[in-house]
């Protein structure tokens, strides 16, 4: 394959963490006025499986070229185990790829296919045997070293083509899109394949795709990409739960996504029209509890400190730490601070959430995400006739229990609200999926168990979420498009 070698900017040298194999420092690439990747920066680790996930066009197979020799940056460093790899050629870089479309040899059978790189290098002809015999065991394609890759099915191909590359013995192993062609079930058996190859083995991967389910499947990390830019790199759980931006939140599984305003930062105290009430932590409890549910005794938002008031609500003004571990570790996205609940304006109501990135404030434009798993869903009618019977009940907790919402009616009041009509029930195996409608025709979804009690289509319903299952991101003005279209002209970039 052809590469033609670019003249260079210098780049500020990145910090090598002791146990990455790979390193990208402040890496740019540019076809004529159009970025491919922008200042991406990440390392990783050896033995680990990354994955860069994205939509077509973001920039990820430009990244993985990059890595492997075929494209050259226009600034940055690449480093492979430690050493700057801007004047190797692709062969003499310690890495292997596999592509999406094999690139067997049809002039072979899978014996000669396997052992080409071998023969290649001159490696005594006793050892390409017994390293071949190996891989062929490795993928589980003994008795088929004779056989013509013509006469092989998509699966066993795309083994070949994975022996072929590991029979080198690479730190390094780029795998792009390589189940792409593969059918669905076909597809599913090889991720799990992948992940035992690579578990016993212990060789890095760095693989790239579209598919999310793929890649939550297979990946100790995740890089997600969109118009060039690293967006997030973090453990699979992380990205799902804790989004740091806008475009992760809706791309990593189903989210709702309302754009508002921040009216308050902090632990936010009961005022007349605020819709929170209470000096809590970001669970929204009287308990302690982190940001991400666990049951460690620390708080999330604010209990104490001097009270400032603004126009909708009142907030304190001092802020405990927020655990945000494993998110963005190590390279990519916006770095992640306290964690601090907020209130948000909303065009369907006000509701509350936890923002865990430093540079929103109060009047900021943002969107708050909730999963449709997190949404709590409660009936108007119930909820209202509880509140009313709770001002005369020495125990409205026990009132509004026996109205049959328990928590979800004290979150509804407590955490802000939306109100709606449920336009639609969905029965999707082993869930409902409950379609709630919003003032203008904005659609909500909340997802229950089949045996979970969900009011009735045309019912008048409450929706709220408790503040740490809720996130508070940057708007969607910090999510466009700078940069056009993401790869070369005349190449479908994936």
């Amino acid at each position: 394959m052809q590469h033609t070698k670019q003249q260079r900017t210098a780049a500020p040298k990145g910090n090598i963490v002791s146990d990455s194999i790979v390193s990208l420092s402040h890496v740019n690439k540019q076809f004529r006025e159009t970025y491919a990747v922008r200042d991406l920066s990440m390392e990783v680790s050896e033995g680990e499986f990354l994955t860069l996930l994205g939509p077509s066009g973001c920039g990820k197979t430009t990244t993985l070229r990059m890595i492997s020799g075929f494209e050259f940056p226009t600034s940055g460093t690449i480093r492979v185990q430690g050493v700057d790899v801007q004047d190797t050629e692709p062969y003499e870089r310690d890495v292997n790829t596999v592509f999406q479309n094999y690139a067997l040899f049809p002039n072979m059978n899978v014996y000669d296919n396997i052992a080409y790189g071998l023969r290649v290098k001159k490696v005594p002809r006793a050892e390409i045997r017994e390293r071949v015999g190996e891989m062929l065991r490795l993928v589980q394609l003994e008795g088929f070293g004779r056989r013509r890759v013509s006469q092989m099915s998509g699966g066993q191909k795309q083994r070949v083509a994975i022996a072929r590359a590991l029979v080198n013995r690479p730190k390094v192993l780029l795998l792009d899109e390589p189940l792409g062609a593969l059918d669905l079930q076909l597809r599913k058996q090889m991720q799990l394949e992948l992940k035992r190859l690579q578990r016993k083995m212990g060789i890095t991967f760095i693989y790239v795709t579209h598919d999310q389910e793929e890649a939550m499947t297979m990946s100790d990390r995740i890089g997600v990409m969109h118009n060039g830019v690293l967006e997030q790199l973090s453990a699979p759980e992380t990205l799902y739960d804790h989004p740091a931006t806008r475009f992760v939140a809706g791309f990593i599984g189903e989210s709702n996504i309302l754009d508002g305003e921040i009216l308050a930062l902090g632990d936010v105290v009961p005022d007349s029209g605020s819709g929170v009430s209470g000096s809590r932590d970001c669970s929204g409890s009287n308990g302690s509890m982190n940001c991400d549910g666990s049951s460690e005794n620390r708080n999330c938002g604010v209990s104490s400190g001097s009270s400032i008031s603004g126009g909708s609500g009142s907030i304190s003004s001092s802020r405990n730490s927020c655990d945000n571990s494993g998110s963005n570790s190590r390279g990519g996205g916006p770095e992640l601070g306290d964690c601090r609940l907020a209130l948000v304006q909303t065009a369907y109501g006000k509701i509350s959430g936890t923002v865990r990135n430093p540079s929103l404030t109060a009047g900021s434009k943002v969107a708050i995400s909730i999963r449709p798993e997190n949404m709590l869903i409660s009936e108007k009618a119930a909820v209202e006739s509880g509140i009313r019977n709770a001002a005369q009940a020495a125990d409205a907790a026990a009132v509004l229990r026996r109205n049959g919402n328990g928590n979800q009616a004290r979150s509804a009041v407590n955490n802000g609200t939306l109100s709606g009509i449920i336009r639609d029930k969905i029965y999707i195996g082993n869930h409902v999926k409950v379609l709630v409608s919003l003032p203008g025709d904005k659609e909500i979804s909340v997802m229950r168990l089949p045996n979970e009690p969900v009011p009735a289509v045309g019912t008048e319903v409450f929706l709220s979420s408790r503040p740490e299952q809720a996130e508070v991101l940057p708007g969607a003005e910090a999510d466009k498009d700078e940069g056009g279209a993401c790869f070369a002209p005349g190449e479908n970039e994936t």
